[in-house]
């Protein structure tokens, strides 16, 4: 497996303890907002590591963190 960058293994494991965090944290009740929270961690991860965006404009910095953290808002006050 060849690596484009030395920090994509920590990015990975952090993706996974947070994937394992949410899972542990789903059996609880009144989890929604903990989850939703996981749930952004692990969206701004992605985006800034595999997806490139912190070499990108500010703009487009701002704007994906509003539109997922809307996302994810949204999605609490209808849960």
């Amino acid at each position: 497996m060849s690596m484009k960058s030395p920090y994509h293994l920590a990015t990975l494991i952090c993706l996974l303890v947070l994937t394992g965090a949410t899972a542990i944290i789903a059996g609880a009740s009144h989890s929604v907002v903990a989850i939703l929270v996981l749930a952004m961690a692990k969206i701004l991860l992605v985006t800034l590591r595999f997806m490139d965006l912190r070499h990108a404009h500010l703009f487009w910095k701002v704007a994906v963190a509003l539109l997922s953290g809307g996302f994810l808002a949204a999605i609490g006050f209808l849960a």
